[in-house]
């Protein structure tokens, strides 16, 4: 296995705490997303990736987005017979595991497996388009996307969190400026935040893809809201908990960028985390909440609260 680093500058006082905290909260993320997209998720790789091998031949699979490689490594560890390269846009939260596996051919592979790209990819599109370019024609590419916003069981959202996806979306709307990455080269282009439910859309639209798409989409919940006794999305609840003051924090940066005054800002998301956990606000709550503690507070099994999770699979035409 091989990862590269398709890095974009980044700021010399980036602090180390923040890179473990980023690196935290990619490790969660993967947990979390692993443990709900699950056996199917699984089954749709395994079945693709064992056809390839059967054959006599590796497979060759590119992990776009790899943040800490945790899924790429993985994957490696998995299948003796893949070779897998996982490339991303920032190598501060990579951890460097063991992996069976050596190099790769970058110009074609078997497996494109995207995830969470939404937000830091320029024009999500054009990565698609050229990312086929590299896909053999049978080739499996994989779309895991989380929406930035919250939706809820109990009708309208609360006033506060309606607040908080208006910014959102205006500040990726009007995102401008330029992002250098060695893959795409591009401008910033405005950031279409309800991409992710019409990814099949978009890829559909390219018509490079075969015309049956397996397609899922999942509520991960906040905190204690579970319906039903799965306990796996009552794990991955409480687990999604941990991301969710991260989130606010990275969402805040763009924020902050776009022009709206930190306290301002701020003021939201405390509102926003009362809203979401039941608990009462606090001007430092955002700052003081730590994964370890207090979750059984701040996410309260009446606050019926998620974000959606999906995840397409498409075939490249042959």
């Amino acid at each position: 296995m091989r990862l590269f680093n398709r890095s974009r500058s980044t700021s010399s006082g980036a602090s180390a705490s923040s890179s473990v905290a980023e690196r935290e909260r990619l490790d969660t993320m993967h947990v979390v997303h692993t443990s709900l997209l699950g056996p199917y998720h699984a089954h749709v790789l395994a079945s693709h990736l064992e056809t390839i091998h059967a054959s006599g031949r590796r497979s060759r699979v590119l992990d776009v987005g790899t943040g800490t490689g945790a899924w790429a490594l993985a994957l490696a560890n998995t299948y003796a017979h893949a070779d897998v390269l996982g490339i991303d846009l920032a190598w501060s939260s990579f951890a460097r595991g063991q992996s069976a596996h050596g190099n790769v051919d970058f110009q074609t592979v078997d497996v494109v497996h995207v995830k969470c790209m939404l937000l830091d990819v320029p024009h999500y599109g054009r990565m698609l388009e050229r990312l086929a370019l590299i896909l053999r024609s049978g080739g499996l590419l994989v779309l895991v996307e989380t929406e930035p916003i919250y939706k809820t069981s109990m009708g309208s959202l609360p006033p506060a969190l309606k607040q908080w996806d208006a910014c959102v979306r205006e500040a990726y709307k009007a995102r401008h400026g330029s992002l250098t990455v060695t893959v795409f080269c591009a401008k910033l282009k405005p950031v279409d935040i309800d991409l992710p439910r019409s990814l099949h859309t978009v890829l559909a639209a390219s018509g490079v893809f075969a015309s049956q798409f397996l397609f899922q989409e999942l509520g991960v919940p906040v905190g204690g809201y579970v319906v039903g006794d799965s306990q796996t999305l009552a794990c991955a609840g409480q687990q999604h908990a941990t991301l969710v003051a991260a989130d606010f924090r990275r969402l805040r940066r763009t924020l902050l960028e776009h022009g709206y005054q930190a306290h301002d800002v701020d003021g939201v998301i405390d509102a926003c985390m009362e809203d979401v956990s039941g608990f009462p606000r606090s001007t430092s709550l955002l700052h003081t909440m730590r994964p370890a503690t207090g979750l059984s507070q701040l996410f309260a099994a009446g606050a019926r609260f998620y974000q959606r999770l999906f995840a397409v699979y498409a075939f490249k035409q042959a």
